[in-house]
């Protein structure tokens, strides 16, 4: 039904939405038709979060042979350097060659006999000075541990010539901000909040799902599983959880509005996209009108 399919995707305005609601309510048939159809669909997204957990392993284990290489290439460097400076040393002096007092006459082997009015000075054996190696200060090899992170932008599959020209807009555009300002959490969200910290975004919406069927459905789950969906490339169900977040602050609605932005960027949906963040960018009292500005500039 195509209603339903309006429904599932975020599509459906708010006034066809609140009525199909009440449809729904007054209707068994049509009840056991959603629970089937969500539990279709979150059978997807759980075969999604399985297959992007295993890309995300691969890249971890390519970034971490980067990080072996790069070490190398700095201790090979350093070393190259201080053989270079040890190299480049200078010799000791040439002594000057003997003056005899007579240019034309061998000398004798034996010793000049000194007259009386010479005062011969002993002679000293001449002592070497040796000038200290300079060596270079060696620079601090920097920690890998404490390199800044990997760009952290959506993940994204495919390497077909669409799929790069929306990395490389990402790349230029996104901005996201976890945890928000003013987000406060209870004990029940702790563990997923800890994985969303460390960038563990498919084992945080795992985490989230579990909750759900614990939990009453509530504005902190639906924004959390917003932020898991949008870093995980699912732009349509993000927005879906991020439009179902009631009346918040000023601060959080303009997130959530940039978040949609973004989310519908990722879901290719590029002139929508552009609508929002022309909205930002021209509202002087939005948080994240720089970021609106920056957005258009590229998507323009």
């Amino acid at each position: 039904m195509e209603d339903f399919d309006q429904y599932l995707s975020g599509k459906m305005d708010a006034e066809g939405r609140r009525r199909f609601e009440q449809k729904i309510a007054t209707d068994p048939a049509l009840q056991a038709e959603l629970r089937v159809r969500e539990g279709l669909r979150q059978l997807r997204l759980e075969a999604k979060v399985a297959q992007a957990s295993t890309a995300r392993r691969e890249w971890e284990r390519h970034r971490n042979w980067r990080r072996i290489l790069v070490g190398c290439a700095i201790a090979g460097l350093f070393g190259l350097a201080v053989f270079v400076w040890v190299k480049k040393e200078p010799l000791p002096p040439t002594p000057p060659a003997t003056q005899w007092p007579n240019q034309e006459a061998a000398p004798t082997s034996e010793p000049l006999q000194p007259t009386d009015e010479e005062e011969i000075a002993p002679v000293l054996p001449e002592k070497k000075t040796t000038e200290p190696i300079q060596q270079p200060i060696a620079e601090a090899k920097p920690n890998l541990d404490q390199l800044p992170p990997p760009a952290d932008f959506p993940n994204l599959r495919g390497e077909d010539v669409e799929a790069y020209e929306l990395k490389k807009l990402l790349d230029q555009v996104w901005y996201a901000q976890y945890p928000p300002a003013g987000f406060k959490l209870d004990g029940a969200f702790e563990e997923a909040d800890a994985l969303l910290m460390g960038r563990e975004y498919e084992k945080a919406y795992g985490k989230l799902q579990r909750l759900e069927r614990k939990l009453p459905d509530n504005d902190t789950l639906r924004m959390m599983k917003g932020f898991c969906l949008m870093y995980m490339g699912e732009g349509t169900e993000a927005i879906r959880y991020f439009d179902a977040v009631g009346e918040q602050p000023l601060p959080t609605q303009q997130l959530l509005e940039w978040y949609r932005g973004q989310c519908l960027l990722l879901s290719g949906k590029r002139e929508d996209a552009l609508v929002v963040f022309r909205k930002i960018a021209a509202d002087p009292k939005h948080s994240y009108q720089r970021q609106g500005k920056t957005a258009v500039r590229f998507l323009e």
